[in-house]
């Protein structure tokens, strides 16, 4: 070996290490085939595989609960792809600020100034249909085939102004409580989708 030469240690593959040049190895390891392994001069190989990496996670022992403070691995698309970490906190917050948006637990108003009006499936997510007129209003429950509300649905009626809400069931739609009035000005009503095409009214009148 030449005078001033740095040398490192590489193993052989038999229990035992040989003592190779830093030169000596940059030769025989030149970069990455299309398995994502280092490629050698000599066809050998080294380094982990999608293989490999799969096999070392699906070893791996499993935790039931996560806490705040673990963290889990990701490819960064606007960092050229590099691998970072995210922490379970951080998760859970992007996470609950994106099914917010979804899910939210405050209701939505749907104001209405005509004397009649049919669901639609925006109403289904917290929402509360204001019918504002003078003249009676008649409510439709439309049937699922033109607007699949999901079962459990419930969507709260107001009664804004003077004129009465009934509920009516749309072409094929029925429903099960003959009540289905509001009581009067800024009563507050509601109605149940028990079943494909079935509702129920809650705190109606006749």
């Amino acid at each position: 070996m030449a005078t001033g030469d740095y040398r490192i240690l590489q193993e052989n593959g038999s229990a035992g290490w040989d003592e190779k040049t830093i030169t000596a190895v940059a030769n025989k390891y030149i970069g990455f085939d299309g398995s994502k392994n280092f490629t050698t001069l000599d066809g050998g190989g080294g380094g982990d595989t999608l293989t490999t990496e799969g096999a070392l996670i699906n070893s791996a022992t499993s935790k039931t609960t996560p806490v705040d403070a673990d963290q889990i691995g990701l490819m960064d698309s606007a960092a050229s792809n590099i691998l970072k970490k995210l922490s379970w906190a951080n998760l859970k917050a992007t996470l609950k600020t994106y099914f917010d948006t979804l899910y939210s637990t405050t209701l939505s108003i749907n104001s209405q100034s005509g004397t009649s009006y049919t669901l639609v499936i925006g109403d289904s997510i917290n929402t509360l249909v204001r019918c504002n007129n003078a003249s009676a209003i008649t409510l439709t429950l439309p049937p699922n085939s033109g607007v699949s509300i999901p079962v459990g649905s419930v969507i709260s009626i107001e009664q804004q102004g003077a004129g009465i809400v009934t509920v009516a069931p749309g072409s094929g739609v029925t429903i099960n409580t003959t009540a289905r009035k509001t009581w009067g000005q800024n009563a507050v009503i509601q109605v149940l989708k028990v079943g494909t095409d079935t509702w129920n009214v809650i705190n109606g009148t006749i």
